[in-house]
């Protein structure tokens, strides 16, 4: 049988989307998820976190053909293992990023592929992050150990050898966050974009979810009309750029439900498991 909607590909950011507010994908959504795989349907999972926060979300836990990690700055296709797409922050930026948030930042990380580089003041912060992913994991009997290395000093990350692909300041103040993005504006090859609540992220200035999906689209051969783009947040409005279907959930943004063309229930409500029996399958 013909799919309601003729799309190629699916693309779901998770917090807030896929993910329930405990980070579960629930039954009813991973046999969605299945049925549309089943119909040849490819699955690609986008978002802000890193690769290795991601880890659990593929199979066997979750049907899916490929992982858009860090906002767009790396794509794995995960049957083959294989890195398509990375790109990371010159070193230079790197210093200045660094150096910037030591001095006014109260909690921030940086990222490479392989590793998670965090400040000794940070730790309970990012310990409870880390501990309850692997509990979450473990739980599924996925046995997960993210790379973590404290620094004292930010040499590790600005020498380039690291390839830092994504720093997070985590910073709820608006004042504080504008005077971050200012200091950002003055260079050029970096961009920042918030992610969640209370998140900001610091990329390359090339990297978005947007170019990420365009790129795969263009590797297999997918014309923008046969994509359908499932978020929730601001950093997920550039991903309706590159889909003819474009749905925002319940629980978005203003912004995000003003560019979409259908509105699902909330993260907590199987919302995409929703769309894909009414709207697709």
């Amino acid at each position: 049988m013909a799919l309601k909607l003729p799309i190629k590909m699916l693309v779901l950011d998770l917090d807030g989307t896929l993910l329930d507010d405990n980070k579960v994908i629930s039954e009813r959504s991973k046999r969605a998820l299945s049925q549309l795989k089943e119909k040849g349907v490819c699955i690609v999972f986008a978002s802000g976190r890193t690769n290795f926060m991601m880890e659990l979300y593929r199979e066997p836990y979750v049907v899916c053909d490929y992982h858009i990690s860090f906002n767009g700055a790396m794509t794995e296709d995960l049957a083959k293992r294989e890195i398509l797409d990375h790109v990371s922050l010159d070193s230079e930026s790197c210093g200045f990023i660094w150096d910037f948030l030591a001095e006014k930042a109260a909690a921030y990380t940086a990222y490479s592929e392989n590793m998670m580089f965090y400040k000794e003041q940070n730790n309970k912060l990012i310990s409870k992050k880390m501990d309850k992913y692997v509990s979450l994991a473990a739980s599924e009997n996925i046995i997960i150990n993210p790379a973590r290395t404290e620094l004292n000093s930010g040499e590790t990350v600005k020498g380039g050898d690291n390839q830092i692909l994504k720093f997070v300041a985590y910073e709820e103040d608006p004042l504080w966050i504008n005077q971050f993005e200012t200091f950002l504006g003055e260079l050029d090859q970096v961009r920042s974009e918030a992610t969640g609540y209370g998140l900001t992220g610091v990329f390359d200035v090339n990297v978005s979810k947007e170019r990420a999906i365009r790129k795969l689209c263009d590797r297999l051969e997918i014309s923008d009309t046969e994509v359908c783009a499932i978020g929730d947040y601001d950093n997920d409005l550039n991903m309706f750029n590159v889909s003819g279907v474009k749905v925002a959930m319940r629980n978005a943004t203003k912004d995000l439900k003003k560019h979409a063309d259908y509105i699902c229930p909330t993260n907590n409500e199987d919302g995409v498991a929703c769309f894909i029996e009414e709207y697709i399958i």
